[in-house]
């Protein structure tokens, strides 16, 4: 598994820790804050979103009008953006492995969540101008 942490949150220096003691074949990459998530969001499976500050969760428009779902906090704003699109909540270290586990195995699940994801990001457009801002 190959994990790219983009930004500058609070927890970057236990990050830095787990980047030290990360063994093969797994990978941990740390990038600061970019402008552009896109390229990030075409080259995953699926977003990771932890932040319990995020309560208009825009990166994760982002990625469902980029076909990706996310795997997020177990916090409410995420339990509602689950119910119409691929989102996989967490609420500890074991279920978010658990979360990763089963995404890296399924192709089929990831085959079907790039399309809920890009099918919930066009019923948005029926109703917010979020999709017309990200130019779905």
């Amino acid at each position: 598994m190959h994990l790219i942490c983009l930004g500058d949150g609070d927890k970057k220096e236990e990050l830095k820790i787990l980047l030290k003691t990360t063994e093969a074949p797994h990978t941990l990459e740390l990038i600061s804050h970019v402008q552009d998530v896109e390229p990030y969001l075409d080259w995953c499976d699926a977003v990771f979103m932890p932040s319990r500050w995020e309560l208009n969760p825009l990166v994760i428009w982002e990625a469902r009008a980029r076909g990706r779902g996310a795997i997020t906090s177990d916090i409410d704003v995420f339990k509602d953006l689950s119910e119409n699109g691929p989102v996989w909540t967490f609420s500890s270290a074991e279920s978010f492995g658990d979360r990763v586990r089963s995404l890296a195995a399924d192709e089929t699940l990831r085959a079907k969540a790039f399309t809920l994801a890009l099918e919930s990001a066009h019923k948005l457009n029926q109703r917010s101008s979020i999709v017309e801002y990200l130019d779905v």
